[in-house]
Formats: structure tokens, C-alpha cells, sequence
């Protein structure tokens, strides 16, 4: 696939996917469902779990992607409650 470079430290694909990687960028390390990746580039997809230090993002890409956060926030709200 073509890749252009947004930046050091991400890619994007030509087919639109992403791709992260950003190695010595990271002091406490950068985990993707759980497996650290801090020293690779990794392929996400759709719904994958993204993890710095104490902050966690999740992924969502495609048809119905804003939808899915929605609702992925939802239900971290109603939990905390």
C-alpha cells in the first residue's frame, strides 16, 4: 500500500487505514489490546484499544465508527455511575 506520512510518529495508508508507530517517542510505552508495541508499527482497525501511561483511547474507524464511540462512552459513563 502507498503510505503517506502525517507526521514522526503516523501513517496513513492509501486504502485509508492508519497506522501507528511511535518507538522512541514513547517513555511509558504504547499498548495495542494489551501487547506492547512501543518498538513497531502497528496496523489498527476497527475497535482496537490504544494505551499511554494512564490514558486509553479506542480506535473506531468505518461505517458507523461515530456511532460506536457513542456508545463505547455510554457505557463508560453508565459504569461509573
Amino acid at each position: 500500500a502507498k503510505i503517506r506520512l502525517a507526521s514522526a510518529r503516523r501513517a496513513t495508508l492509501a486504502d485509508g487505514a492508519h497506522e501507528l508507530g511511535v518507538g522512541r517517542y514513547a517513555n511509558n510505552g504504547i499498548f495495542v489490546n494489551g501487547r506492547d508495541t512501543t518498538q513497531e508499527v502497528v496496523r489498527l482497525v476497527d475497535g482496537d484499544e490504544v494505551r499511554c501511561a494512564n490514558v486509553v483511547l479506542r480506535y473506531f474507524v468505518g461505517d458507523g465508527a461515530a456511532q460506536r464511540a457513542e456508545q463505547a462512552m455510554a457505557t463508560l459513563v453508565a459504569s461509573d455511575a
